[in-house]
């Protein structure tokens, strides 16, 4: 599986902005990105889809969920360099309750002012 998941990352390199066409071409991601937010995916030049361990002892309480410690999925972003943010790679994590999803602002050291311009960025 590994081998297989390294040589996908590998190709998926050489197409440029592929990233950005998936996240604008989801209905459910669309809905979510700000014009800055669909400039910085074209910045992408990986991406991971990690799933939580069900099993970590996690629960699906309200309080869990807003805290991040509920069952749900981890995105890690590798970029570019880029004139949005320093870092190179990044994680969100996003959890599951019934009837909604949260989405964690991970720690982002911008070099503009996205998050005041933009407080509904997906970033």
């Amino acid at each position: 599986k590994a081998p297989l998941i390294k040589e996908r990352s590998q190709a998926l390199v050489k197409m440029p902005m592929f990233w950005k066409h998936v996240f604008e071409s989801h209905p459910a991601l669309r809905a979510n990105l700000e014009e800055v937010d669909k400039e910085i995916l074209g910045y992408i030049t990986g991406l991971m889809v990690v799933d939580d361990d069900d099993d970590s002892g996690h629960s699906d309480s309200e309080e869990d969920v807003d805290k991040g410690d509920a069952p749900g999925f981890s995105i890690q972003f590798e970029f570019r360099e880029n004139d949005f943010f320093e870092a190179k790679m990044f994680k969100k994590k996003f959890a599951f309750e019934i009837g909604r999803h949260i989405m964690h602002p991970c720690e982002i050291k911008w070099k503009t002012d996205i998050p005041e311009k933009y407080p509904d960025s997906f970033f």
